[in-house]
C-alpha cells in the first residue's frame, strides 16, 4: 500500500483497475477497506483510487483536524497517483470531504457521486466530554456492531452483513481517530451559495430509511447542487452499499460512463 505525505501526515493510499480514475472516500470511523462491495465492479472500467482517512487504517493523524484537511488530504492522493483530475466518489462524511473537494479545488474533480450524505451549512456542538467518555471505555467488539441495525436495511443479506463486519472487526479503528474525525464534522459548514456553485456533474444517492443522514438531506442535496441527479434506494438505510449494493455500482458506472462520453465528445480523450 503506498503512502503521501499531506502536510506531515502519512496517508496510505492504494490503487487497482484501470481507465479514467475515481477516487473513492470513506465515511466517519470506517478504512478504505469497507469499500469492498464497490472496488471490484467499478475497477472493470476504471483506474480506482482508496486511501485511509487521517486517524484511521493505517494513515496517521494529528492533535486535531478539519474536514478541509482531510479534502488536502484526498488531493494528495491524486497528486501521489499523478492523477490531475478524477470522478470523486464520497459516501456519509466523505461525501462531505468530496463535495468540499469540488467546492475549494474544482480543477481537479471531474464528476462527484455523493452517497448518504448532506450539504452541511451549519456548525454542529462538538461531541461532549461523556460522549467520548463512552467511545474510550466501549469494548471495540460494541462498538463496531452498537449501531448496525441502525446501518443495515431488511434487504442486505446475512451475508453481505456478517462480510461487512469481518472487514469491520479486522480494520485499525483507533478511538482517538473516530473522536477526531467526529470533532470535524462537527466544526464543518459550508455554505448553500458554495454549494450552488458546483457545476460538476453530481451523482446524489440515498436510502429512503436512512437514519444517520435522513433521506430529506439527500433530496435538498440533489436541488441545491445544478447538475444533480437523485437517485433513491427504497427501503435502504445508512450503508446500501450492503443494502443495494449491485444496483447502486451499476447506476454508478453507468452515470461515469455518461460523464466520460461527454468529456470525450466536447474536449477529447479524458485526461
Amino acid at each position: 500500500m503506498p503512502v503521501t505525505n499531506a502536510s506531515g501526515v502519512a496517508i496510505h493510499w492504494d490503487e487497482t483497475g484501470g481507465g479514467t480514475p475515481v477516487l473513492l472516500i470513506m465515511g466517519h470511523s470506517y478504512t478504505s477497506a469497507t469499500w469492498w462491495p464497490v472496488v471490484p465492479a467499478l475497477a472493470e472500467r476504471h483506474r480506482v483510487l482508496t486511501f485511509d482517512n487521517r486517524g484511521v487504517g493505517k494513515s496517521g493523524s494529528t492533535r486535531t483536524w478539519t474536514v478541509q484537511d482531510m479534502a488536502r488530504d484526498s488531493v494528495a492522493v491524486l497528486d501521489a497517483a499523478g492523477v490531475g483530475n478524477a470522478h470523486v466518489y464520497g459516501v456519509s462524511m466523505g461525501g462531505g470531504i468530496a463535495l468540499e473537494m469540488a467546492i475549494s479545488c474544482p480543477d481537479r474533480v471531474r464528476s462527484v457521486v455523493l452517497g448518504c450524505t448532506m450539504a452541511k451549512t451549519e456548525v454542529a456542538a462538538p461531541p461532549t466530554w461523556s460522549q467520548k467518555a463512552i467511545l474510550r471505555a466501549m469494548p471495540r467488539s460494541v462498538l463496531l456492531r452498537s449501531s448496525e441495525k441502525g446501518l443495515y436495511g431488511d434487504s442486505s443479506s446475512a451475508d453481505r452483513i456478517a462480510h461487512d463486519q469481518e472487514i469491520l472487526r479486522g480494520s485499525r479503528i483507533p478511538k482517538f481517530g473516530v473522536i477526531r474525525q467526529a470533532e470535524a464534522v462537527a466544526a464543518y459548514a459550508t455554505t448553500d451559495d458554495k454549494v450552488r456553485a458546483v457545476t460538476h456533474p453530481a451523482l446524489v444517492l440515498h436510502g429512503t430509511l436512512d437514519q444517520a443522514v435522513p433521506y430529506e438531506h439527500g433530496q435538498r442535496l440533489a436541488e441545491l447542487v445544478p447538475n444533480a441527479r437523485l437517485v433513491t434506494f427504497e427501503g435502504a438505510r445508512h450503508n446500501y452499499l450492503i443494502d443495494n449494493g449491485p444496483v447502486a455500482n451499476q447506476t454508478v458506472l453507468d452515470f461515469l460512463a455518461e460523464v466520460d462520453a461527454q468529456k470525450h465528445a466536447g474536449t477529447g480523450a479524458p485526461s
